[in-house]
């Protein structure tokens, strides 16, 4: 906010935009370190920091590309052959997929980006 007022792009939008993000991202803060201790925090506060860079456009489109990498990656580990060798192996380990979402919004933000500016042409 400060630097928008030191650089003469005064912008009445701008700084309430920026200043709610600043306050949310200290609640979150707050909250992920004092009483929830949470990944779903993290990544709502990567989010943020997504938005507060990025246009609202391009944050969209990299959480559908997260949703597509996500739900590409639950489809290939159910339809991955199960292991005979470990029989002893509960059913519940078959049902249990551990997901690093915030590292796949991560990669999608980065491909979002190199697709923007036209460094990634398909």
């Amino acid at each position: 906010m400060l630097y928008l007022c030191l650089t003469n792009n005064f912008d009445l939008n701008n700084m309430y935009r920026y200043g709610i993000y600043f306050i949310s991202i200290v609640v979150l803060y707050f909250l992920n370190s004092k009483k929830y201790d949470n990944y779903i925090i993290d990544m709502v506060i990567l989010a943020e920091y997504m938005q507060l860079f990025m246009q609202t456009e391009e944050v969209f489109i990299t959480i559908l590309l997260t949703v597509f990498i996500t739900l590409f990656k639950m489809i290939l580990e159910k339809t991955k052959p199960v292991d005979k060798s470990n029989i002893l192996m509960e059913d519940t380990d078959l049902n249990k997929i551990e997901l690093p979402i915030a590292y796949y919004m991560a990669i999608a933000n980065f491909l979002v980006i190199l697709i923007q500016t036209g460094m990634l042409v398909f």
